[in-house]
């Protein structure tokens, strides 16, 4: 019984923290952004953050939004795309997944940046964003 309990909980870190075994863990669009993975895209696009945040999720990241995070940490744009990052993922849950963050970074000429984080995953998601057109 508490197995059952614990499995969605632990499901959730696995895929948070890259622990998951799963055999679909190289789709982009079921694997979830691990925390390494976050901090390595704040530090690579640190300068166009609130630009990428805009591809993320408009809802979230208004320009109000945006300027409250760049209040609190002024003149630290590594550190305020380390916060974005960290509302995205908390806000969009089980929706925060690389395939969104990789399409989002591409969005932003970000694709080199997306490669060095994601590797052959991005040239996968690209190539198959080219079939569907």
């Amino acid at each position: 019984r508490y197995l059952l309990e614990i499995k969605p909980v632990y499901d959730w870190l696995s895929a948070r923290f890259g622990w998951n075994t799963a055999a679909d863990t190289t789709d982009p669009s079921k694997q979830l952004v691990r925390q390494s993975d976050a901090i390595t895209v704040a530090d690579l696009v640190c300068d166009d953050w609130s630009t990428l945040a805009a591809y993320l999720s408009p809802d979230l990241f208004s320009t109000a939004k945006t300027d409250v995070i760049k209040r609190q940490r002024p003149l630290k744009p590594r550190e305020q795309a380390q916060r974005m990052l960290e509302l995205w993922i908390s806000s969009a849950g089980n929706e925060a997944t690389q395939r969104q963050l990789i399409e989002a970074m591409c969005q932003v000429h970000r694709r080199a940046q997306a490669n060095t984080v994601f590797g052959q995953q991005v040239v996968a998601l690209v190539n198959s964003m080219k079939k569907t057109r």
